[in-house]
């Protein structure tokens, strides 16, 4: 961005960019082992315990005998765009300008398979970055108790990946999924 060879200066090329001067003077430190080491050890306690943040996190790390401050955890946690996964209030107060789509099924009776279809799309986290999975299933015929039903699913990872799965056991709304190859 900063060109040392122009007839601008690089004061003048600092301010038009929005830029501090000491970016452009100083030479960027890769971190230190200690530090990468730390962030590992977050990184791994924040995708097994989500909900914890920095007050949690740096007392587990305490508990494993790693002498770290709260405001260290904070920080570093920041650095990796960390932050703790809660039920944020209010959530469920709905926006009037937006428009409510009546239930079609209500009064509807699903008498054979093909003639009810769902979707549903979670997020799920990997070793390097993340992947969406999105799963199109037929809807069960009473309520939730249905046999062993193909679902098509497709996880977005660098492109779509087709998956098949079958559901094993639907019993309850979080039904347990297999693939099949």
């Amino acid at each position: 961005m900063i060109d040392r060879q122009s007839p601008l200066s690089i004061v003048r090329q600092c301010q038009l960019l929005g830029l501090a001067r000491a970016r452009v003077y100083r030479a960027p430190t890769p971190p230190s082992a200690t530090k990468l080491d730390l962030m590992k050890r977050i990184d791994k306690l924040h995708l097994a315990y989500p909900h914890m943040g920095s007050r949690s996190i740096q007392a587990q790390l305490n508990r494993q005998g790693i002498a770290i401050s709260r405001v260290r955890v904070r920080a570093l946690m920041r650095l990796m765009g960390l932050c703790a996964v809660y039920q944020k209030p209010r959530t469920t107060i709905p926006n009037l300008a937006h428009k409510i789509y009546p239930y079609l099924l209500r009064d509807r009776v699903i008498a054979q398979a093909n003639e009810v279809w769902c979707a549903d799309i979670t997020y799920i986290p990997m070793a390097k970055g993340f992947a969406y999975l999105v799963a199109v299933m037929d809807c069960p015929l009473n309520g939730y108790t249905a046999g062993a039903q193909m679902v098509s699913a497709k996880v977005w990872v660098e492109g779509w990946l087709t998956v098949s799965c079958r559901v094993t056991r639907l019993s309850h709304p979080t039904a347990l999924v297999s693939v099949a190859g």
